[in-house]
């Protein structure tokens, strides 16, 4: 869980929890602008990562509400599977 621990300590992230993902789970999102989603989860000790991206083209932070519910959904389908 240390890096999940750098993870929320990065000064450029914002960090949502998400308290019904896995055994710690949290939504990032480059701070100002709320671009490129991230969500990371633990499962059974481990970190994992998923991302969802509609596009990554210029003006790309219009689609990140989006990828962030799906990645939110996809990581706890994934959590559930792997044992968290």
């Amino acid at each position: 869980m240390a890096n999940l621990a750098r993870v929320k300590a990065d000064p450029e992230l914002s960090v949502t929890p998400l308290p019904v993902v896995g055994q710690e789970a949290v939504l990032t999102t480059r701070k100002g602008t709320g671009a490129r989603p991230f969500v990371y989860f633990v499962a059974d000790g481990r970190l994992y990562l998923v991302e969802v991206a509609k596009s990554r083209a210029p003006g790309d932070e219009v689609n990140a509400p989006l990828e962030g519910v799906a990645e939110t959904a996809l990581a706890g389908v994934f959590a559930k599977r792997l044992g968290a």
